[in-house]
């Protein structure tokens, strides 16, 4: 049943029940009097009622009715929220003064706008609206997502205060080592963590770091990374401090830095939001049609529009110039085409959308003990813009003490292909030099398949330099590269490469390859061919075969070999799932000339720890090496949110600490991530389960199931939807109080059945509480579900004294039947 439909068949029996509930209710179920009472006015009903345009639902709107069915007047302002922005200005302002004369509501009539008709529908109890195409406003029709994901009011979001550690560990035993017999016994333990403190929530700041401990006779602990960010997720921009990653274009240099940085950053704080240019286009509909949105060949999209104007945007592209055809075929059967080229790159930004990363702070070089930071401060940063939906203009820079960098980047658009071209300058103690760097890619169709080519060129001056480069000058004069991909028929996929490097002192160097790839059903086969020319070294060519062949959806066999050093390699695998109890393992033999061997490797998960172990045979025939090894390794994790503390399996990006309310007590809890599926995590003996949730600034689905769950519980969706950031913790209680259901029979004073009435339960304890809508049936069975302990007070229609009061036992979980609830008051 259609979201719609439901929703009229709820309020067409709501409207029903409350027409029978209309008189008081003392009058309703007193005797008879001596003489019928005078009449009276027809009683109103404010009622949410569906409004529709052109037959499609778009938003509920607040009501009074009479209980004749007559509609009095609307919400004046939901209704301008809902229609407003489908009208074009001159209409929208007539409304818009409309709306001002009315409080709260507005009567149909009023509404009835020049090409803005509104009509009840009693037969379905909604609000029907048409508008005329003259005053309709163009409507956006998206053909891909493209929307920035955020929390809704049924959606959990992070505790205020949350933390948490993974803890990786291992530990290696050398078995046998011929060569080197004072490596044999048991290594050293390495300890590897990771964690982060969250204070204040989604909006807050979060601590990231990490550690790792290294055992033996020169035990230390050293630290990783640490750094402090704030996530300003609505405008994908990242305040970091402490240790940070300067993002760097091509003709820059780059090295971590202990600094301060900000970056607009839409792939990890608005994952879902599209910033390149996916394409748009306007087109009229003067009557009710199907569309057909054709690109490159394919039909992508079949739908149902009404009359009007609209805009398509976010068409799926393909790199490069895309052919996009409109077949249009209305209701009177006449079949238009409209056609029209686009050019896309994952490269380009959409018109008005800007990237940028600024950080200043000094480098961070690893040593043998760790990592120290220099004493030369360094600035890098880099500012893009979308200036239409062709083209994109960049500028960069990088400066310390001793070097200096700036330069520019520009991306085009064109029907011939995307260019991207880039201009660097720098000055430094080795002088003054230049780079420019020149790329294209094209896309294009070839025996009806896709097919793709790019061209890399990268050239360097002498002098050139990027910051932290070492070297006097420039080694590498030219840089050159070639790469081509396609589609072929009967599943056959081919591609081809060409490199060349021109070096002002090391050795040239030419690579060249090509290979071929097919599907037979569970059968993949490839081959790939590699040739390699280096200057005073020769020629080298060699080719790979791949073969895999899969049994199952885990269960497959893997093998390679390459020619010239006979090196091959054949495994069995079963792939891990994701599930408590799944078991994977991989088992190997591998060789080449005087070489051969033997892995194994295997991994189990538990509810509070993933376990696994690899075996390594290592034998050199021509040396007489071997050698024996064992690596066994551990991780769990730990997390508190919101005062609950938790155990279990390693975290991603963020967790969950998923508990169990003292009403279900008896019963098992297993949880699932991302919908109903594999268990990730059991509520077990030990305590609350610890959940990954993985996607940050996503909505995120933790669905749990209750192994015998009490009769008549109430347990909701069983669904949490949570909303993560960068390291979020939440705690998420699986039943509560409100959880019993009481279920009985409502008779009048004579003992018959009080049918089709509209009631609530009112809390006597908790007034604060909102009331739990009751029906009965024809037999005057009610059901109410969603009540905690305590005294509740049972209203009809509008009657919220009847004097009949139920009570839920305080020691209930489930269903509570009252039988018999007497209109009189007595509760039997």
């Amino acid at each position: 049943m259609s979201e719609f439909s439901a929703k009229a068949y709820f309020l067409a029996g709501a409207a029903a029940c409350a027409a029978v509930a209309a008189p008081p209710a003392k009058a309703q179920y007193a005797q008879p009097q001596a003489s019928d009472p005078p009449a009276q006015a027809q009683r109103t009903i404010d009622v949410n009622l569906p409004l529709t345009l052109r037959d499609v639902y778009i938003g509920d709107i607040a009501a009074r009715t009479t209980t004749g069915g007559e509609v009095i007047g609307v919400d004046a302002k939901r209704f301008r929220d809902l229609i407003g922005p489908r009208v074009n200005d001159s209409a929208r302002a007539e409304l818009e003064a409309r709306i001002a004369a009315a409080n709260p509501l507005i009567s149909l009539a009023a509404l009835q706008v020049p090409g803005i008709e509104v009509a009840f529908d009693s037969a379905n109890l909604s609000l029907s609206v048409s508008i005329s195409p003259e005053i309709a406003r163009a409507q956006e029709l998206a053909l891909s997502p493209n929307i920035i994901d955020s929390p809704n009011k049924n959606t959990v979001l992070p505790a205020a205060f949350a933390g948490g550690m993974n803890f990786f560990v291992s530990k290696a035993f050398v078995h046998q080592d011929k060569l080197n017999p004072t490596r044999e016994g048991a290594k050293p333990t390495t300890v590897g963590i990771d964690g982060f403190l969250n204070v204040g929530g989604i909006d807050g700041a979060y601590l990231f770091h990490q550690w790792t401990y290294n055992g033996g006779r020169d035990a230390r602990l050293t630290r990783g990374n640490i750094t402090l960010i704030h996530d300003d997720w609505r405008n994908a921009i990242r305040y970091a401090a402490g240790d940070v990653d300067p993002f760097a274009l091509p003709l820059q240099g780059a090295t971590p830095l202990g600094g301060v940085a900000i970056t607009r950053a839409f792939a990890e704080l608005q994952p879902t939001r599209n910033v390149r240019p996916a394409g748009r286009t306007s087109f009229t509909l003067d009557r009710d049609a199907i569309v057909e949105v054709e690109v490159n060949g394919v039909i992508t999209r079949t739908i149902q529009l009404s009359a009007g104007t609209y805009n398509l945007r976010d068409l799926p592209f393909t790199e490069g110039l895309n052919e996009v055809r409109l077949l249009i075929q209305d209701e009177a059967g006449r079949r238009e085409i409209a056609s029209f080229s686009r050019s896309f790159t994952t490269t380009l930004l959409e018109e008005g959308i800007n990237e940028f990363s600024f950080a200043v702070g000094f480098p961070r070089f690893p040593t043998g003990k760790g990592f120290r930071y220099g004493d030369n401060p360094q600035f890098s940063g880099f500012f893009r813009q979308g200036v239409t939906q062709s083209v994109t203009l960049g500028i960069n820079a990088q400066a310390d003490r001793h070097t200096q960098v700036a330069g520019g980047e520009a991306l085009l658009a064109t029907t011939l292909g995307t260019f991207r071209m880039e201009a660097s300058a720098s000055t430094s103690r080795a002088g003054e030099g230049f780079a420019a760097a020149f790329g294209w890619i094209k896309s294009f169709s070839l025996l009806d398949q896709l097919g793709e080519v790019e061209a890399i060129w990268d050239h360097r001056s002498r002098d050139f330099s990027v910051l932290n480069d070492g070297s006097v000058g420039q080694d590498i004069k030219n840089d050159v590269a070639f790469r081509y991909r396609q589609a072929l028929p009967g599943r056959v996929f081919a591609n081809a490469a060409f490199g060349y490097t021109d070096r002002r002192v090391g050795r040239d160097r030419t690579r060249w390859s090509g290979g071929l790839s097919r599907s037979f059903g569970k059968l993949n086969v490839s081959v790939l061919y590699e040739g390699e020319d280096e200057q005073f070294r020769g020629v080298d060519h060699r080719v790979f075969f791949n073969l895999s062949f899969r049994f199952g959806s885990r269960d497959g066999i893997n093998a390679r070999y390459e020619t010239g050093s006979d090196r091959y390699r054949v495994e069995y695998e079963r792939s891990l799932t994701n599930s408590v109890g799944s078991l994977g393992f991989r088992a190997g033999l591998s060789g080449a000339d005087g070489e051969r061997g033997f892995q194994g490797e295997v991994d189990y998960i538990t509810n509070r720890a993933e376990l696994g172990g690899r075996f390594d045979l290592f034998d050199d025939t021509v040396s007489g090496g071997r050698v024996r090894q064992t690596t066994l390794r551990a991780a769990t994790a730990i997390g508190f949110a919101d005062g609950a503390v938790a155990v279990g399996r390693p975290y991603r990006d963020g967790f969950a600490i998923v508990e169990r309310h003292k009403t279900l007590a008896e019963s098992s809890v297993k949880v699932a991530v991302g919908g109903a599926g594999e268990v990730y995590a059991r509520v077990d003996a030990l305590g609350p389960a610890l959940v990954t949730t993985n996607r940050p600034y996503q909505r995120n689905l933790v669905t749990v199931d209750v192994e015998n769950l009490p009769t008549g519980y109430d347990l909701g969706a069983g669904v949490f939807e949570v909303f993560p950031g960068s390291g979020s913790g939440f705690r998420l209680t699986v039943g509560s109080d409100a959880a019993s259901t009481v279920m009985g029979v409502l008779v009048d004073t004579e003992g018959q059945p009080v049918s089709l009435i509209v009631g609530t339960l009112k809390s006597i304890d908790r007034p604060g509480d909102p009331p739990i809508p009751l029906f009965t049936n024809r037999a005057g069975r009610f059901a109410a579900t969603g009540l905690k302990p305590g005294r509740y007070k049972l209203a009809i229609g509008s009657d919220e004294d009847t004097g009949l009061e139920i009570v839920i036992p305080n020691d209930s979980a489930g269903l509570v039947n009252v039988g018999k609830v007497q209109m009189s008051g007595a509760n039997k």
